[in-house]
């Protein structure tokens, strides 16, 4: 049996909906979405769609990535860098609303230091001690799964001002 044929002779309620979840993620590579039409026993991509002859089962996808990752209210303390790291939501939700954002911290070399569940904010409280580099990065969660990471953001790149209290960014 091949991917698209679960949903064959179903045409309405979840089962549909599941089938063509699946198909969409076998099948349409563009992320487009796909549409069974009973009448020809197949899927179509979307931009093909005739209400004539078919039904359509949107597609619902996990969150887009966040944008415009970046530090703001920054100052330095005896030990470390405190900022608060914020975020622009995604553009495309996936049809569903954001729950929840994560945000990843990892060390200079790219091992993933923690990951930290954040709630429906677009802001949270950082702190990097001295000598290290933290890099940065935040997802998005709807209820059909957690989108891809942000571009990062490389919190190496905040250094201490010889003025006690101060940071400059340098580019």
């Amino acid at each position: 049996m091949n991917k698209g044929q679960a949903a064959v002779g179903i045409t309405v309620g979840t089962g549909l909906a599941v089938a063509a979840y699946l198909a969409y993620r076998h099948f349409s590579a563009r992320g487009e979405a796909l549409v069974y039409c009973p009448n020809e026993s197949r899927y179509i991509s979307s931009s093909q769609y005739d209400p004539q002859r078919c039904g359509i089962v949107p597609m619902k996808t996990g969150p887009g990535s966040p944008t415009g990752v970046s530090a703001i209210g920054i100052k330095s303390t005896k030990s470390a860098i405190e900022f608060d790291l914020v975020w622009t939501p995604p553009a495309d939700t996936g049809g569903y609303p954001v729950v929840t954002y994560y945000v990843y911290v990892y060390d200079g070399a790219g091992k993933l230091v923690s990951k930290t569940y954040v709630g429906a904010v677009t802001t949270a409280h950082q702190s990097v001690a001295y000598g290290s580099r933290r890099i940065f990065g935040v997802s998005a969660l709807n209820s059909v799964g957690e989108g891809p990471l942000s571009p990062p953001f490389d919190a190496g790149a905040l250094v201490p001002s010889s003025e006690p209290g101060a940071v400059i960014v340098v580019a």
